[in-house]
């Protein structure tokens, strides 16, 4: 009988440990900010950041600028600005930054960007390039293997202005090689002689002649250059699986699609397949397409747009695309791969050779498929549609709405490649609780409520996963809106809002640098374990401000954690309520 209660005390036990470690209350507080001097309003600076804890320094991809500029980290309350390094002898603008194991690597255009660019890898420490490695034309993204054997670089092959050409896009894995060997990516190795960089490329060229997936947005015909499959198709982002080096994961913006590659040599692009696009016309799925005068300048505007200041969040029969900008990734409870994306929307804009916007009211509607009147201003008519697949080639009309971006963030499963949880109009929805009078403004003009609603809405942009207190959580940055949210996702098909924090000075109609954080482009997570203090940490790049911003994520209970057991899973605290219900099994079963 002892043993019986002793264990079935223990199961109680493990099971208020795991209650107290899921339900902690916590608040995003805002630390402080820093800048480049030289920065320019509005000019796309620090596009991409990453955080290197030897140094606790954070380093930021300038594309305004053409410089990598680094921040120190070290008192998290002041950050300020170290240095900025010109980046003008390896290209035109660099895209993104990663670290690890005191190498710093960053991706740059090269000055015709129908060109391959490059990976600039520096020792993160000395500031100094180590070496300059060749990679594919229009380099987008870059990342460390989760055992940093590999740099993989998302080359996009982006054609040029005038679309006479349009590479292939492509994935290049990086390796460094000593003394013949293939060895691991760090300062000690770098900084040998007699090491170099090997570079691999991986195309999508297989998939040229097999039928595809319907959701990938395949532009073929549109455009000018009348593009394969392969040369289409535009690697963005690139996320290596959570605690494995055996696949990538890739996102293809304009193409609204997601690919896998094979880490195992020989390496292959494995899979290609597109998103479910966001249906506006379901239950709680809706968005506000268009804009309101919050104050008209004459009587007559009153009449051409919504009422004064209404906000319309209603279900339309038209279909977002997700087309995430980000995406990160997290192993939920089961131990199966689970990534998060911020679905942002995107569009191919060439000049006069090929646009792909227009507003719906511009189009030949099929008017009887859709309700009278879609087609005003106060309803949809200058809403920013996507023409690519709208028409019908029999009628020559459009029959189908396609709206870049969904204005929402997904979670999907990337073992059965399928979407757990999308957020419907519940960003749109938030903005409207908590900022009513400057509802879906633009990120780099104030007192312009409603403007950005014809556009991509508040425009979730940049992604973060985190650890805390051995549970998933994520951060999800606004482009246009500014702000930024707090999710928990120990449960991930059912993501449960934390908090959310904008700092930006809506009142400030000057804007420019007194109106706070303008535009952010990119956040990351730095946790306890490796921030200059106890805390955990989220820093948000601004590119419209050009500021660095830091936040401390604060645990609103006081009372210490319970600890909880290292597991390789993010989920740790789930799989050990899951193990306290055995136990109560287990129990129970000797109680008989």
């Amino acid at each position: 009988m002892t043993a019986r209660l002793v264990l079935a005390a223990l199961a109680v036990a493990l099971c208020l440990a795991s209650v107290h470690a899921l339900n902690r209350d916590f608040q995003i507080d805002l630390l402080g900010s820093t800048f480049n001097p030289s920065r320019k309003f509005n000019n796309d600076a620090l596009a991409s950041i990453a955080y290197d804890a030897s140094t606790q320094q954070v380093y930021a991809a300038n594309a305004g600028n053409n410089s990598l500029d680094v921040f120190d980290l070290r008192d998290p309350v002041h950050p300020g600005f170290v240095t900025s390094l010109s980046l003008a002898a390896y290209g035109q603008r660099p895209t993104a930054v990663a670290t690890a194991n005191g190498v710093l690597a960053v991706t740059v255009v090269a000055d015709v960007s129908t060109l391959n660019g490059r990976v600039v890898i520096f020792d993160s420490k000395l500031l100094t390039v180590k070496q300059s490695v060749e990679v594919g034309p229009y380099p987008a993204d870059v990342a460390f293997t989760f055992s940093n054997s590999k740099i993989l670089v998302a080359n996009s092959g982006r054609a040029n202005e005038d679309y006479s050409q349009d590479p292939d896009g492509s994935i290049s894995v990086v390796q460094l090689t000593l003394n013949g060997e293939t060895v691991p990516i760090n300062v000690q190795n770098l900084n040998a002689l007699e090491s170099t960089f090997k570079t691999t490329s991986v195309f999508f060229k297989q998939f040229n002649p097999k039928t595809i997936d319907p959701r990938i947005r395949y532009y073929a015909t549109s455009v000018p250059s009348d593009p394969t499959l392969s040369e289409d198709l535009e690697p963005t982002s690139i996320k290596v699986s959570p605690r494995s080096d055996a696949v990538a994961y890739i996102i293809l913006q304009s193409n609204n699609a997601v690919a896998e590659i094979s880490l195992v040599e020989p390496f292959t692009i494995t899979q290609l397949y597109g998103l479910d696009s966001r249906d506006f016309s379901k239950s709680g799925k809706g968005f506000d397409g268009s804009r309101g005068e919050k104050t008209p300048a004459n009587e007559t505007d009153v009449e051409e747009f919504k009422p004064q200041g209404e906000i319309n969040i209603a279900r339309w029969p038209a279909l977002g695309l997700k087309q995430p900008n980000s995406f990160d990734c997290f192993v939920d409870a089961a131990f199966v791969p689970v990534c998060v994306t911020a679905n942002t929307g995107t569009s191919r804009s060439h000049g006069q050779a090929y646009t792909e916007l227009a507003q719906l009211k511009n189009l030949p509607l099929n008017t009887t498929l859709f309700p009278e009147g879609i087609q005003n201003i106060t309803q949809l008519g200058e809403l920013r549609v996507s023409t690519l697949n709208a028409y019908n080639e029999t009628n020559g009309l459009v029959e189908t709405i396609y709206v870049p971006g969904a204005r929402s963030f997904s979670v999907l499963d990337m073992a059965s490649r399928s979407e757990l949880f999308e957020s419907g109009d519940a960003l749109e929805k938030l903005i409207r609780k908590s900022e009513e009078d400057n509802f879906n403004s633009l990120a780099d003009v104030n007192d312009s409520f409603d403007q950005a609603s014809i556009f991509q809405g508040p425009e979730p942009n940049a992604v973060a996963t985190a650890v805390i207190d051995s549970a998933n959580y994520f951060f999800l940055t606004l482009k246009q809106q500014g702000g930024l949210l707090m999710y928990e996702a120990v449960d991930a098909s059912a993501p449960v809002l934390v908090g959310y924090k904008n700092n930006r000075d809506f009142k400030n109609t000057s804007l420019e640098f007194a109106a706070g954080d303008l535009g952010p482009s990119d956040v990351i997570f730095v946790s306890s374990a490796v921030a200059p203090t106890d805390d955990d940490y989220v820093v948000v790049a601004n590119g419209v401000s050009a500021t660095l911003t830091v936040f401390r994520i604060n645990r609103l209970d006081a009372s210490p954690s319970v600890p909880l057991p290292s597991l390789p899973s993010a989920s740790a605290s789930t799989l050990f309520s899951l193990g306290s219900l055995l136990l109560s099994f287990l129990a129970l079963f000797l109680a008989f």
